[in-house]
């Protein structure tokens, strides 16, 4: 597998839309956990386990790793 680094996770402008909605008042503890903490770690920290350009394009660690 190879990674395509990304540090960056933007919520889509819809779902932050909606969020807001269902959440008028911001209080949905994972809401406010991803606003408060962000991610606290990067692809660019999983780099080094992945061989370039071979195979598929694997998830991101990061993310998975928030998750």
């Amino acid at each position: 597998m190879t990674i395509h680094a990304r540090n960056q996770f933007p919520v889509p402008e819809d779902t932050a839309r909606v969020a807001r909605q269902i959440y008028p008042k911001g209080d949905n503890v994972w809401m406010t956990a991803r606003d408060q903490l962000g991610f606290w770690y990067q692809d660019s920290d999983y780099a080094d386990l992945f061989v370039d350009n071979q195979g598929r394009s694997a998830e991101s660690p990061a993310r998975l790793n928030m998750v």
